[in-house]
C-alpha cells in the first residue's frame, strides 16, 4: 500500500523519505522540491515487534494527515504509549517531535544529515 500512495504523490512531485529511530520509531517526511511539506511519525507500542512496512504505512498517513489538515495534531506524549520511565527512548523521542502528525515542520540535526547525505537540502 505505501507503494502506491508513494508513485500518486510521485506523480505530484511529491517524494518521501523514511527514516528510523531507537527501533520504535518511523518517520517519514514528504518534500516537494526543497521544501518539507510535512512529518509523520509512528510510535511502535512496547508490547508489539517492530514491523518496518508497518511503521512505513503508519508514519506515511500520518504525513499525509498534516497535509490534508495543515496543522500539526496528535500529541506525541510518553505517556499516552505507555512508557512511564524516564530514559526510555521514547522520552527522548519526544524532545525531537512533540506531534505525529506535522504539517511544514521544522527539521531537526538528524533529518539536516540525513537529506544532505543524500543530495537534498531540506531548505
Amino acid at each position: 500500500m505505501v507503494k502506491k500512495q508513494q508513485l500518486k504523490l510521485e506523480q505530484l512531485g511529491v517524494s518521501t523519505v523514511f527514516y528510523y529511530e531507537n527501533g520504535i520509531i518511523t518517520v517519514c517526511l514528504l518534500r516537494q522540491g526543497k521544501q518539507i511539506l510535512a512529518r509523520g511519525v509512528a510510535v511502535c507500542s512496547p508490547l508489539d515487534q517492530f514491523v518496518k512496512r508497518t511503521g512505513r504505512a503508519k508514519a506515511l498517513g500520518m504525513a499525509l494527515r498534516a497535509i490534508s489538515r495543515q496543522m500539526a495534531s496528535g500529541d506525541m506524549q510518553p505517556l499516552r504509549f505507555g512508557v512511564p520511565r524516564m530514559g526510555h527512548p521514547l522520552w527522548e523521542a519526544h524532545k525531537s517531535f512533540p506531534w505525529r502528525s506535522d504539517y511544514m515542520p521544522i527539521l531537526t540535526d538528524r533529518e539536516k544529515a540525513i537529506l544532505s547525505r543524500r543530495g537534498e537540502n531540506g531548505g
